[in-house]
């Protein structure tokens, strides 16, 4: 009887187990099934049908690289789309903004900059900021250097999960009568390509930043400056 009671103990365990590799199995489904639906749902509604003509563009900064010596990949996408904008003649200047980790002594901005004057954009028609670390303080220095410069219509340019986010933030805070066009790449064209595990690794980043955007404005503040080397 003892040692049926014992293979009992064990099945049970094993049970448990089993329930445990189920749930998490589940979740896992569950979370990628949303991934999907919300990259369907984002790429179609921030695809680009129709670029007008613009006075500059202001690229969002999106990472670093893993030793945070040059803008990561996906910064570079954001670049190499705005610097297609520029040659195709949709606009005479462009803005970096973002990126700033004074702790560490970084300048995303600055980097970004460099960048485009590296792969022959002229060095007199790119700007950049130096203060900003998140899409409001983005949006902030931005909107100074915009204003500065009297130019009356701009691009925001960014991936399609960022653009979403931030055409958010940037239309609460834009002036009246400046003209904004939001513009995002094209996953499927632009270089240099994202795999699968970076694509559901952005849209889990949007979600978190979505999340931390509804704490009080004391708290998100302290959150994001920790976050982000301030």
């Amino acid at each position: 009887m003892r040692r049926f009671g014992e293979l009992d103990e064990r099945e049970r365990g094993k049970n448990k187990i089993r329930r445990f590799f189920d749930i998490i199995l589940s979740l896992v489904v569950i979370d990628l099934l949303c991934c999907l639906f919300y990259a369907r749902y984002i790429i179609y509604t921030e695809r680009v049908t129709y670029i007008p003509q613009a006075k500059a563009g202001v690229i969002l900064m999106g990472d670093f690289n893993d030793v945070k010596t040059d803008v990561g990949k996906q910064t570079q996408r954001r670049l190499n789309y705005a610097m297609d904008l520029y040659r195709s003649g949709y606009m005479e200047y462009i803005l970096c903004v973002g990126g700033s980790r004074p702790k560490l002594n970084l300048r995303g901005s600055e980097m970004m900059r460099r960048y485009l004057i590296e792969n022959g954009v002229p060095e007199n028609v790119v700007f950049n900021d130096k203060a900003s670390f998140d899409t409001f303080t983005n949006w902030k220095e931005a909107e100074r250097i915009i204003t500065e410069s009297n130019w009356d219509s701009v691009f925001v340019i960014s991936s399609p999960f960022h653009i979403y986010r931030a055409r958010k933030i940037i239309a609460q805070h834009a002036p009246e009568n400046m003209i904004l066009y939001f513009l995002s790449f094209d996953y499927s064209t632009i270089d240099p390509k994202a795999t699968l595990v970076e694509l559901i690794g952005r849209i889990h980043y949007e979600w978190a930043s979505f999340a931390i955007q509804c704490l009080p404005p004391r708290l998100y503040q302290r959150v994001i400056k920790f976050l982000r080397h301030q």
